[in-house]
C-alpha cells in the first residue's frame, strides 16, 4: 500500500495541471472579487470557486485510471503491487487529498481578498446564514462541498473503470457534473407523481453545496434537506466506490 501510495503521489505531483489549476482558480477569484457586487455571499461560497473544484478533479481525475488503461502501463502498476485494492485505494486516497488541499487553499486566498480588495472587507465573524459568523459558514460550505466532491471523485472513478477512453470520460463525467442540475430537475419534474422516489435520484445530490448556500431555492428544485442530502450523498460514494472497485477488479489487461 504504502508503494502505491507514493507512486500515485508521485505521478500527481508531476502533473503540470496540479499546480497549474489552483493558480487559475486564485486568479478567477481575483477577477470575481473585482468585477461582482459586494456580497458577504462571496465569502460565505469562497468566490463561489466550488464548481471550478468540481472541473479540476474530473480533468485530473478522469486520467489516473484511463490514461493508464490505454497506455497498459496499469499492468506494470498491478505486477508491483500485490492486490488491486491497494491500487485502487491509493488512486482515491490521492485524489482526495487532493481535492481536501484545493479547498483549504480556496479558504485562505478567500480571508486574504477579503482583506485587501477594498469592496469586500466583511467582518468573518458577524452573524450571516443560520445564525452562524460568516466564518463559519465559509467553513462549513467548504466541509459541505467537500462531501458533494467525494461524491463526483465516486462518480469518475466508477466511469473510469467502465470506460476506458480517456477524452470519453472526462466528457461523461463533465456531461454529469454540469448537466446534473438540469438533468435532476427534468427527472424530478416529468416524474412528478412519483417524487418521493425519484428526488433520491444520485444527479439531485450535485445540488447539495448550492443548496447550502441558498437554501430556500434548492429546497424547491432538490425537495430534500441538507441532512438528507448528506446521508444520500454518502450511501452513494461508498456504492460508486464499491461498484467501481469490483469493476476494476474483474478487468482484464
Amino acid at each position: 500500500m504504502r508503494y502505491s501510495l507514493y507512486q500515485e503521489s508521485y505521478k500527481l505531483i508531476h502533473k503540470k495541471v496540479t499546480w497549474l489549476a489552483p493558480c487559475l482558480m486564485i486568479l478567477l477569484m481575483l477577477v470575481l472579487g473585482l468585477t461582482y457586487d459586494s456580497d458577504r455571499w462571496l465569502i460565505m461560497s469562497s468566490f463561489g470557486i466550488n464548481e471550478w473544484i468540481s472541473l479540476v478533479l474530473v480533468l485530473v481525475g478522469s486520467t489516473m485510471f484511463s490514461m493508464e488503461f490505454q497506455n497498459r502501463t496499469i499492468l506494470t502498476l498491478l505486477y508491483k503491487t500485490p492486490s488491486r485494492m491497494y491500487v485502487y485505494l491509493s488512486k482515491f486516497i490521492v485524489i482526495c487529498t487532493y481535492d481536501l488541499f484545493l479547498h483549504i487553499i480556496v479558504m485562505i486566498f478567500t480571508m486574504i481578498f477579503n482583506v485587501i480588495m477594498p469592496n469586500l472587507r466583511f467582518s468573518l465573524w458577524a452573524t450571516y446564514q443560520y445564525q452562524q459568523s460568516l466564518f463559519v459558514n465559509m467553513v462549513l460550505t467548504s466541509t459541505i462541498d467537500m462531501f458533494t466532491t467525494l461524491f463526483i471523485i465516486s462518480l469518475i472513478f466508477l466511469m473510469s473503470c467502465l470506460i476506458s477512453e480517456n477524452s470519453v470520460v472526462i466528457a461523461v463525467n463533465l456531461g454529469l457534473v454540469f448537466l446534473g442540475q438540469g438533468i435532476s430537475n427534468d427527472i424530478l419534474n416529468f416524474y412528478h407523481r412519483f417524487l418521493d422516489i425519484v428526488k433520491w435520484n444520485p444527479i439531485n445530490m450535485i445540488n447539495l453545496t448550492f443548496q447550502y448556500t441558498n437554501y430556500d431555492m434548492y429546497y424547491k428544485l432538490t425537495r430534500l434537506s441538507i441532512f438528507q442530502m448528506v446521508s444520500a450523498t454518502l450511501l452513494y460514494i461508498m456504492l460508486f466506490l464499491i461498484l467501481g472497485y469490483l469493476v476494476f477488479r474483474r478487468r482484464h489487461y
